[in-house]
Parts: C-alpha cells; structure tokens; sequence
C-alpha cells in the first residue's frame, strides 16, 4: 500500500509557513494581520456554531484573535490554526457560560 506523502509535506509547509506567521507578528503585530485573515473565517464558523448567534460570534472572534494576538508567545509550534482553536474553544465557552455575553463587555 502506497504511503501519501503529499498530505506530509502540504502540512510539513502549513507548519512553516505558521512558524514565519508568527515569528513576523512577534516582531510586528500588524503583520498579525495575515494570521487573521489566515484563521478568521474557520473561527467565526466555529463561534457561530458553539454560540448560536451570530451577533455573539462576531464579538467572540474578535475577543478570539485580541487573546491570540496578546498570547503570541506562549505559541509553541505546530499547526497555528489548531493553538487559535484552542484560544476560541475556551472563549466561547466563557461567552456561552456569562449569558451569551463575552468577557470583554
């Protein structure tokens, strides 16, 4: 059985390329910018998804990716969408927990 090797070197790259994302938002976070519009929509879906309002995602994506931005570095490698993942699960779990309301109000 042949090995795909193709989807090891699509995420082998995905990893740089998140790797150089980051390195340029540390050193300038208005080259966050391309993290944002990397991550933004996936984000916001899954916002919508776990909070049922879209009018509460849009505020939680934004609270998702101010968190992500603050938080640069505590990023320790790996794929960048999984860590700001992780960043909105436990954002929107807040927001859902305070009564559809996100911590930054």
């Amino acid at each position: 059985m042949a090995v795909d090797q193709t989807s090891d070197r699509r995420t082998a790259w995905a990893t740089l390329d998140d790797a150089v994302l980051v390195t340029a938002g540390r050193a300038d976070p208005a080259a966050f910018g391309a993290l944002y519009e990397r991550c933004v929509r996936p984000i916001y879906r899954y916002c919508v998804h776990q909070l049922g309002s879209r009018e509460v995602a849009e505020d939680a994506t934004g609270e998702v990716f101010l968190r992500a931005l603050a938080a640069l570095d505590s990023y320790r490698g790996g794929v960048v969408a999984a860590w700001v993942f992780r960043i909105a699960t436990t954002s929107s779990s807040m927001c859902a927990g305070a009564a559809r309301t996100c911590p930054s109000r």
